[in-house]
């Protein structure tokens, strides 16, 4: 195996680390979790899913997220990175496969929580070694490269779901699970070096942060994660089935949010890197509050589109936000930190996905756009600099 010396300042193949680890994402993120948004109307629609079913599809996907962040460590511990990895990636391939199957309820739950599974485990581990391997100048870029995964993926989706649908809803799972076989590639490319990574020189581990930046930055990824939750699952079944769109429109709007979700890592690590990381948080927190509740308000055209930009570039709000961890800790820490903060934004995927498919079946969407941007909102407060703030020694 290729491997360069190790050390806190990065290692030589930082890119080609963060590279894989956006191709994982790709699979565990943009198709386990974003593509089945545009499949809803077509799964309500043919009768393969109730409306409440539809939404606990993806609650599921949701919640499971959880256990796949839960034990990422302890596998990474028990067994080589590359060995946990390329399983998943290729576990993920499968359970996109069989998403095509149309056997029900049960089966489809069955399979999508499980790529909901993977995907927690692939992000604890592609972020935390992407943003390890990278020097420090170059955290938030490394950051950008692993979420940009998401969004070229949503991209794909949104560009394509409207054509393979036309053919059968078999035909869209499929190309789903197509295009995630060459992102399984890319991602073992990427990985085949990710054992170079630093360790810590100390056999006990040092404790994690316990001043108010490091709470209130845990605090923030639950409220991320609960804030986006009504456009993961509803946003384009609101745009078919209540603001009346065809897929076609609802389709070019997915694409929207995939090119934002693109760009936004990429932009977000160019205005930390002029203001800093903590500004910006508090600048993507608003801006993405205003985008998740404008539809509750006004379901017109403008307020449709602004809603799928500021949405769409919610992954760069996740980088800049684990680049913000980067800075509380070392190298060696960062496994264990991305763990907490990705486990926080686990829990509140999984409240949101559980609690949202019952709030939408009683009350409809607009309860739901109000939770999701009060939550975005409620994170910019929690990240607003404070006077107590310490940054620990590197």
């Amino acid at each position: 195996m290729n491997s360069s010396p190790a050390s806190e300042y990065g290692v030589q193949q930082w890119r080609r680390i963060a590279i894989g680890g956006g191709a994982a994402m790709f699979i565990g993120i943009a198709m386990g979790r974003f593509s089945y948004t545009t499949m809803v109307p077509p799964l309500i629609q043919s009768g393969q899913l109730s409306e409440l079913e539809a939404g606990y599809v993806g609650g599921l996907n949701l919640a499971a997220f959880f256990f796949g962040a839960f034990f990422a460590e302890r596998l990474r511990n028990a067994f080589p990175i590359r060995a946990v990895l390329s399983t998943s990636v290729w576990l993920g391939l499968l359970a996109l496969a069989a998403s095509a199957l149309p056997w029900g309820f049960i089966w489809l739950a069955i399979w999508r929580a499980l790529l909901g599974a993977i995907a927690g485990l692939i992000m604890v581990q592609s972020i935390a070694f992407s943003t390890a391997a990278a020097p420090a100048d170059k955290r938030p870029i490394a950051a950008a490269y692993v979420y940009a995964g998401v969004g070229f993926g949503v991209l794909i989706s949104g560009l394509s779901a409207p054509w393979m649908l036309e053919h059968g809803i078999a035909w869209a799972w499929s190309g789903f699970a197509f295009a995630g076989l060459f992102a399984v590639l890319v991602a073992q490319w990427g990985w085949a070096v990710a054992d170079i990574l630093p360790k810590s020189d100390d056999t006990t581990p040092r404790s994690l942060p316990q001043n108010w930046p490091w709470h209130g930055l845990v605090a923030a990824n639950f409220l991320f994660s609960f804030g986006i939750v009504p456009h993961t699952i509803y946003w384009v079944d609101f745009l078919v089935r209540e603001v009346g769109l065809s897929m076609e429109m609802a389709g070019w709007h997915w694409s929207t949010v995939g090119l934002s979700a693109f760009l936004g890592p990429l932009i977000t690590a160019a205005i930390a890197g002029r203001i800093g990381i903590s500004p910006t948080l508090l600048i993507i927190f608003t801006l993405l509050g205003f985008g998740v509740i404008g539809p509750a308000f006004f379901a017109v055209a403008p307020v449709l589109w602004i809603s799928s930009i500021f949405y769409g570039g919610q992954p760069g709000l996740a980088s800049i936000m684990a680049a913000r961890a980067r800075e509380m800790g070392s190298a060696a820490e960062m496994p264990r930190m991305m763990r907490v903060t990705i486990l926080a934004n686990a829990c509140g995927a999984a409240v949101g996905g559980l609690a949202f498919p019952y709030l939408f079946e009683i009350s409809g969407y607009s309860i739901l756009f109000f939770l999701g941007g009060g939550a975005m909102f409620l994170g910019a407060l929690v990240c607003l600099p404070r006077k107590d703030c310490i940054k620990r020694t590197r």
